[in-house]
C-alpha cells in the first residue's frame, strides 16, 4: 500500500474480516471489521465501498472513511443475496456514533 502511494492519494486495502487499511499522505490508517455472523459475502466489498465514499464525499477523516465502510461491508455479510443487510444510512449512522465496534 505504501508504495501506490506515488502514483494515487489514497491507497485502500479490504481485509475481510480484519477490517481495512488506508494509505494517505503518508500515514497509515486502520479499521476493525464488525464482529458479526456471516452468512453471505457476496457485496461486502461493494458495501464497503459505498460507506467509504459516503464518508469521502462528506469530507470525513480517512479514518472515519475506513469505519464507515468497514461498517456497511460488516453488516451486509449478515444475509444473504448481496443486498438484503446493506444498511440504510440511519443505521451506518447508528453504528458510527456509537462505541460498537466488535
Amino acid at each position: 500500500g505504501e508504495k501506490l502511494q506515488k502514483y494515487v492519494p489514497i491507497v485502500v486495502i479490504k481485509m475481510g474480516e480484519r477490517g481495512a487499511k488506508a494509505f494517505s499522505q503518508g500515514k497509515k490508517y486502520q479499521a476493525d471489521a464488525l464482529k458479526v455472523k456471516v452468512v453471505d459475502t457476496v457485496g461486502a466489498g461493494d458495501s464497503f465501498n459505498g460507506g467509504f465514499v459516503w464518508g469521502f464525499l462528506r469530507g470525513k477523516s480517512i479514518a472515519e472513511c475506513l469505519r464507515a465502510g468497514c461498517i456497511c461491508g460488516s453488516l451486509n455479510v449478515t444475509s444473504s443475496g448481496g443486498t438484503k443487510a446493506q444498511p440504510y444510512l440511519k443505521d451506518l449512522k447508528r453504528y458510527l456514533n456509537s462505541n460498537i465496534s466488535k
